[in-house]
């Protein structure tokens, strides 16, 4: 399996359609335009660490965006529920054939509007083409103690 943020933000917004059919999703798109009620799907950051041989971790943050109909009257007061619904909803996101586990999931009401943000962590496997060292005695690099050639 491939990986790809595409894929990743394309299974989150699945998750939102399937259980809020009457609300419009938007992925990675400022959508102020359009009409409400709607999410927005959101990249807010990434970080890549480095594990133990051929794989490295990456840390994608997400801000899903929901804004209520202006004119409802009751708008703020849907996004408590929302949250509360996102929670069981977003704990683990199907992705191809299994589910990635998301983390730090908060919430806020910013402007009417709420924010929900999370992040998910993918650990993945890449090739690796540097030739192992096959002894020491074979070895001829000029890498002294210091590090410095």
């Amino acid at each position: 399996m491939t990986f790809t943020l595409d894929k990743l933000v394309e299974s989150i917004a699945d998750v939102l359609k399937e259980h809020f059919p009457d609300t419009q999703v938007f992925v990675n798109q400022d959508q102020q335009e359009s009409e409400a009620p709607k999410f927005s799907v959101l990249f807010t950051e990434g970080e890549m660490e480095n594990r133990i041989g051929s794989r490295l971790m990456k840390k994608i943050g997400f801000d899903v965006v929901y804004t209520a109909e202006e004119n409802s009257g009751n708008g703020s007061d849907l996004c408590p529920s929302v949250a509360d619904k996102l929670d069981l909803l977003l704990t683990f996101i199907p992705y191809e054939t299994g589910k990635l586990r998301t983390y730090n999931q908060k919430w806020k009401i910013v402007n009417g509007e709420l924010h929900y943000e999370f992040t998910v962590k993918v650990t993945m496997s890449y090739s690796d083409d540097t030739p192992l060292i096959e002894s020491l005695e074979s070895y001829k690099g000029g890498v002294n103690q210091n590090g410095i050639k």
